[in-house]
């Protein structure tokens, strides 16, 4: 486990009666591991389930909600794998999801990425304001 300085999962939506921008869940943890991330997804869609009652996560629907990962750290590396269960659950409350780290000295990780898969995640970021870099690239699904 590496320490942290910020990792979140928040889960906000629109109140549907009042249109007021609502925060749901905010789930935090101190420490950086495999899973960490799924782990506080998963905890932040069971608060969903609790704010919606017996409607469940299609509950969350009217919601809108999005569910946003943050980390700012530095020396991880910030790749994470969701299970198919989770996200189902993501799909279930029609979560738009956001992942937003910041990290500083980042570990040279080897990419392996196999073509044969037909959707492929990149990370990119910025280097300059008209420069952006491939910073990672992933097959969304094991072959």
């Amino acid at each position: 486990m590496e320490l942290v300085n910020t990792l979140f999962a928040s889960l906000a939506g629109t109140d549907p009666f009042t249109g007021v921008d609502i925060t749901i869940a905010n789930c935090k943890s101190a420490y950086w591991d495999e899973g960490i991330v799924q782990q506080l997804i998963n905890q932040a869609l069971d608060e969903g389930e609790k704010f919606v009652g017996a409607d469940g996560l299609e509950g969350l629907l009217r919601y809108n909600v999005t569910l946003n990962i943050g980390l700012t750290s530095s020396k991880v590396w910030p790749g994470f794998s969701l299970d198919t269960a989770t996200i189902s659950r993501l799909c279930a409350c029609g979560a738009d999801f956001g992942f937003d780290p910041y990290i500083s000295d980042v570990p040279d990780v080897q990419c392996d990425l196999n073509t044969t898969n037909d959707v492929t995640v990149q990370f990119t970021a910025m280097l300059n304001p008209d420069e952006r870099v491939i910073i990672a690239k992933r097959p969304l699904k094991k072959m």
